[in-house]
């Protein structure tokens, strides 16, 4: 696949916006911004090398159900072949990723996917050097729509006509990642961004799925962070404009996530709960967590009804105070 946009130029703007990220008020987990960051020298290709203590922010997989979803990752791959005969596999130390693109694009989607992880892991305090997925995390990313279609159809059995990429999840813990075509670098990362925002909640401190909302919500503002530029970033403006221009109820958001606007709502909310108060955010994640409805973390951790954030949230939009 030939893409025009570098990807290590792609890399370096999100490496210098993980640096904007972490010097960010919005930062979860609040950690101080070392000024040193921006003007150290490129990172050296990621290690391979597997982390070796399990994180005690994930939920734990014994070693024999990790050999086996990694045999299933491997066994998709080679399927994969069929269609994707250039496929490769770039492994790191956290991620397998399964490239359908030239091998001259190796090294530096390697570095962006495993800063991305580093990123992600500080965001929700979590030490980047566990081992937090269940082994590596399968990227499976494909050069044509074409194949795309042909690994959901036939490898993955599920049917996504309409999806440049997903998260994908078994009952018993396996996770992966699957993209298709992308028009460009930007939006492969914003996309890898988000789906790995979705892999990275399923597996925080236990396997309670957190409602769609709030879910959906946190991958399109990491994605929205992590990336310039990028049109999770333009999505949430664009919605908070128009619900306060044509006086829109948002709290349609809180039952169904369907399209830009809706996207750019959850977003916007999940911007100002963290804005608000980065630290009862982690808290309103971890009742959720440990088996809150939305409802009652929302209540415990802010002391707030969802009809009171929206009031909240409509002030603050009204004025452009969420950032």
């Amino acid at each position: 696949m030939s893409i025009r946009l570098s990807i290590i130029d792609g890399c370096s703007r999100l490496l210098a916006a993980a640096v904007v990220l972490c010097a960010s008020s919005a930062c979860l987990a609040q950690k101080p911004h070392d000024a040193s960051a921006s003007t150290r020298p490129a990172a050296k290709p990621p290690s391979a090398a597997p982390a070796t203590r399990p994180s005690d922010k994930a939920v734990k997989i014994d070693d024999a159900t990790i050999r086996i979803f990694r045999e299933t990752a491997e066994d998709w791959a080679e399927k994969a072949k069929k269609f994707a005969p250039i496929l490769h596999l770039i492994e790191t130390q956290h991620f397998l990723i399964y490239s359908a693109w030239e091998k001259n694009q190796d090294k530096g989607m390697s570095e962006a996917i495993e800063n991305m992880y580093r990123v992600l892991c500080q965001q929700f305090v979590v030490d980047a050097k566990d081992q937090y997925w269940a082994g590596k995390l399968p990227i499976f990313v494909m050069a044509t729509k074409e194949q795309f279609t042909t690994f959901t159809n036939e490898i993955d059995k599920v049917k996504r006509p309409d999806s440049a990429g997903y998260c994908g999840a078994t009952s018993k813990g396996f996770a992966y990642i699957v993209t298709s075509q992308v028009k460009d670098i930007n939006f492969f990362y914003e996309l890898v961004i988000h789906e790995s925002t979705h892999a990275f909640l399923n597996r925080y401190k236990t396997n309670v799925l957190i409602v769609t909302w709030i879910n959906e919500g946190i991958a399109d503002y990491m994605a929205a962070t992590l990336v310039p530029n990028s049109i999770a970033h333009n999505r949430y403006i664009d919605a908070a404009r128009m619900a306060i221009a044509e006086k829109k109820d948002v709290q349609f958001v809180f039952r169904e996530v369907k399209g830009a606007f809706a996207y750019g709502i959850a977003q916007s909310l999940i911007r100002y709960l963290i804005q608000r108060d980065g630290k009862a955010f982690l808290k309103f994640i971890k009742l959720m967590k440990e088996g809150k409805t939305d409802d009652e973390a929302l209540k415990e951790a802010y002391k707030l009804t969802k009809e009171q954030l929206v009031a909240e949230w409509n002030k603050a939009a009204a004025a452009n105070a969420i950032k």
